[in-house]
């Protein structure tokens, strides 16, 4: 009778520790996604930002600001144009059609992305891509990862994952549980 009252004595700890445990780690992981949406809204509001900022150089009369700002407007028409046709969902996408598309030489082209996209060629390729990711984990919850990392551009799974936690901080996975869950605001 004594040993049977510390078995059950024993295994009510240890049944509260593990669940003390498990309800610690939901908590853990709730806290990081929502600092994780955070990131998401910020980074995506600083894009949004920077597309509208139409004051670039406002200096009376300089040619430089005639060409900031045709160069502007070429960074928009062009930005727009690859959201538009979803250019950047072909998997061969890649520096060569953005040089062509701008019609610049491409040694100017990653200053003009760096001035304008606060980014790299491949930066900005693969923001545009996680960007439309999110959208269709959004919009198209039944769409497998692989079916999102092909319609996106990226050829392996793999890429689509790592890509996608080093942007948000999550794997695309843990952001569509969060966002059904409605634990985050989508950004």
């Amino acid at each position: 009778m004594g040993s049977l009252i510390i078995t059950l004595i024993i295994t009510a700890v240890f049944l509260l520790t593990f669940a003390l445990i498990v309800l610690y780690q939901g908590l853990k992981e709730r806290k990081k996604n929502a600092q994780m949406a955070e990131t998401i809204r910020h980074l995506m509001h600083y894009r949004d930002v920077t597309f509208q900022n139409e004051n670039v150089g406002q200096s009376e009369g300089e040619e430089y600001v005639d060409s900031e700002l045709e160069l502007l407007k070429l960074f928009k028409s062009v930005d727009s144009r690859i959201e538009r046709e979803l250019l950047f969902a072909d998997p061969n996408f890649g520096r060569n059609e953005l040089v062509r598309l701008f019609g610049t030489d491409k040694n100017v082209l990653p200053s003009v992305l760096r001035r304008f996209a606060n980014t790299s060629v491949p930066g900005y390729i693969n923001a545009k891509r996680m960007d439309y990711a999110v959208r269709l984990l959004k919009e198209h919850p039944e769409y497998t990862l692989g079916a999102i990392a092909e319609a996106c551009g990226i050829k392996s799974p793999a890429t689509f994952i790592r890509n996608f936690k080093n942007t948000y901080g999550m794997a695309p996975s843990e952001y569509r549980k969060a966002f059904e869950e409605n634990s985050i605001t989508p950004p």
